[in-house]
């Protein structure tokens, strides 16, 4: 083989290899991406959980209020 072809072929093999890399890493990096969101959907999950918990402790709090407000009238 003459040295030019050598060359050629040294340089195909590099950036086959560089391009191989690269792949990896973006499905590597998607791969983070898949598992962080999938984290994220459990977090909204659960706050969402603790906001209709919240919503019924306060709506339990509204009504012991109108309640000591209604027995205060009848006194």
């Amino acid at each position: 083989m003459k040295s030019d072809d050598i060359g050629v072929v040294v340089i195909f093999i590099f950036v086959i290899i560089s391009y191989s890399i690269g792949i990896f890493m973006v499905f590597g990096l998607a791969n983070d991406l898949s598992d962080k969101v999938t984290k994220l959907e459990k977090t909204n999950m659960e706050l969402k959980q603790q906001i209709t918990d919240l919503k019924w402790q306060l709506e339990q709090v509204d009504k012991m209020i109108c309640n000591n407000d209604m027995l205060d009238r009848v006194e």
